[in-house]
């Protein structure tokens, strides 16, 4: 099925290629950014393989950046761009939107949300690889809370404490248009785990994990998905483009080219349901929002 995707999307590539007779420096590299944990678990997901050829993203140190990271190259392919590219690395978020702001990197190689950047002005958005709504999040707890894993509707989990970071504006939004009765702000994600490890906080919101039982597990802490019930991001998520080079948008094109191709066949949501991001487990569990 999939070798049958890439010669049609081959295929439509040659075909269909309103941009294929853009100028672009083929000698001038660019930089696709990434945090260094997901650049780690690329490198061992990849095991050597070529990032092109990947045709199942299922296995261990699989998960949304991982195969986003991915899906970003195989998209560039797609629609037409053969330039190189470096895979840098960024400390966390911030830096890597300063750095797309300057220009020294010209693609977030995971997806992000818009608002998170204050100066739009500045960036250009791909197509969505995740639609408003799709971005679902288990409510993820301590497993003797007795009182959380009890959880079955929206006014239970309003009398719960949860914890956040107050940056994390899609996060922080959607605790908040939930009227959890208290929510607190935690710098690093760490902190938040052991916050609820220790009981200061109930729950906390995160992606659900490819584990067999979907636990998060995290320095030696377990936390476990309050069962049968999950919450929904608001927005949608893109790669981001800095505008700070005379390429950017032709390669927005390029990208955004490969990504409606990619999306037709099927690709992405199968790489979402493959790495675990898309959870065929949860499907039918009860939304909260």
């Amino acid at each position: 099925m999939f070798k049958k995707s890439i010669y049609l999307l081959s295929i439509c590539t040659a075909l269909f290629s309103p941009y294929s007779s853009a100028k672009l420096d083929y000698d001038n590299t660019f930089n696709i950014i990434i945090s260094e944990k997901v650049k780690n678990d690329y490198l061992l997901f990849l095991n050597g393989r070529d990032p092109l050829n990947i045709n199942d993203f299922s296995g261990l140190y699989s998960g949304r950046d991982v195969v986003e990271t991915i899906l970003v190259q195989q998209a560039l392919f797609f629609g037409g761009n053969r330039q190189s590219y470096n895979l840098i690395t960024s400390d966390s978020s911030l830096q890597t939107i300063e750095r797309l702001y300057d220009g020294s990197a010209l693609i977030s190689g995971t997806s992000v949300w818009q608002s998170k950047f204050v100066e739009q002005d500045n960036i250009y958005f791909s197509l969505p690889v995740i639609n408003n709504g799709q971005f679902e999040s288990a409510i993820y707890t301590h497993p003797e809370n007795a009182a959380m894993l009890a959880v079955d509707d929206i006014q239970k989990l309003r009398q719960r404490r949860a914890i956040s970071n107050k940056n994390w504006n899609i996060n922080w939004y959607t605790l908040q248009s939930l009227n959890v009765a208290k929510v607190w702000h935690a710098e690093e994600f760490p902190s938040m785990v052991a916050m609820v490890n220790n009981h200061q906080a109930d729950f906390l919101i995160a992606p659900f994990q490819s584990t067999e039982d979907l636990s998060l597990v995290l320095n030696n802490i377990r936390l476990v998905p309050v069962p049968n019930v999950k919450v929904a991001l608001r927005g949608s998520r893109h790669f981001a483009i800095s505008k700070n080079s005379k390429q950017s948008k032709v390669i927005l094109q390029q990208l955004n080219r490969g990504l409606y191709l990619l999306k037709s066949q099927g690709i992405i949501k199968q790489a979402y349901e493959q790495s675990g991001f898309f959870n065929t487990e949860v499907k039918d569990w009860k939304r909260l929002n």
